[in-house]
């Protein structure tokens, strides 16, 4: 079975605006720590559209991994269902 790797990710919405206001920063200061046009990151949390690969780097590398974790939405792969013999 072959993986599909993901080009891009959506983020957990109220995670990152959190963490921001957590951080004392504004989503303009956001968006430009990813390299974004703030009128494309309001659009892109609103409508939850995808992040490219290098948006997300650039935020991993800004919040640091385990803040990340809880912000970056990771769609869980379906699989088929096992029965249990008893």
């Amino acid at each position: 079975m072959q993986e599909e790797i993901r080009e891009s990710y959506s983020l957990k919405k109220n995670s990152l605006k959190r963490w921001i206001f957590q951080h004392g920063l504004t989503q303009t200061e956001m968006a430009k720590k990813l390299g974004i046009d703030v009128v494309e990151f309001k659009k892109k949390l609103c409508k939850r559209e995808p992040f490219s690969w290098e948006q997300l780097m650039a935020l991993i590398n800004f919040v640091g991994i385990r803040a990340a974790y809880n912000i970056i939405y990771f769609p869980v792969a379906q699989t088929d269902s096992v029965e249990v013999a008893k």
